[in-house]
């Protein structure tokens, strides 16, 4: 038995021993990015519902402040329109 044959076993034996080695966090890699595609695609149904419910949401929002503030803008309109017809009436000058 010569040093060259137990060079050439140890170096088939390193090589085994690190083949093995790298397999595992290869696989982990593999299945934790497989694992993130799956999670993000179900993300997009959630999310593409979500996206369309706080639309609706929004919408109904617009229509309900519309609805509250249409009468106090009308209010301070009216009220704006008599203190200026006071004014130009009783010659009084702007502030």
């Amino acid at each position: 038995m010569s040093l060259s044959l137990w060079r050439d076993i140890s170096v088939v034996w390193l090589f085994l021993l690190c083949f093995i080695g790298m397999l595992i966090p290869l696989a982990v890699s593999f299945f934790a990015v497989w694992g993130m595609h799956k999670a993000l695609q179900q993300a997009r149904i959630v999310l593409t519902s979500a996206q369309s419910v706080s639309g609706a949401v929004r919408e109904k929002a617009d229509t309900a402040s519309e609805q509250v503030v249409r009468p106090v803008i009308g209010a301070q309109r009216l009220a704006a329109r008599a203190s200026e017809s006071l004014r130009v009436l009783t010659g009084a000058r702007r502030r």
